[in-house]
């Protein structure tokens, strides 16, 4: 909402204080939100490569022993997939500019 004061030739508008911090404020949320993504994009980057490392050596171990199940090797395949794809769609909103 825009207040208005009056001056004694015109009328001026004047933004509200809630405005003045969004526009002193825009840039440094802007780089906080990138900074905020890009972090959690590492995260779940983290959690995929562990997860993937954890797929192939249940992968191992099922080749050695067929009768334990594929039950385990599907979930695991699955949260590290889950995980990098997070991971790629969280850098690339902290890649793309917010609008």
């Amino acid at each position: 909402m825009i207040a208005a004061h009056v001056n004694s030739r015109c009328l001026v508008a004047v933004p509200s204080m809630k405005q003045n911090f969004k526009m002193i404020f825009a840039n440094f949320l802007q780089a906080l939100r990138r900074f905020w993504l890009e972090a959690m994009g590492g995260v779940f980057l983290a959690f995929g490569v562990l997860f993937s490392l954890a797929t192939a050596q249940e992968y191992r171990q099922y080749l050695t022993s067929p009768d334990r199940g594929i039950a385990f090797l599907a979930l695991e395949g699955f949260f590290s997939g889950l995980m990098l794809i997070f991971a790629l769609d969280s850098f690339w909103k902290a890649r793309k500019p917010r609008q």
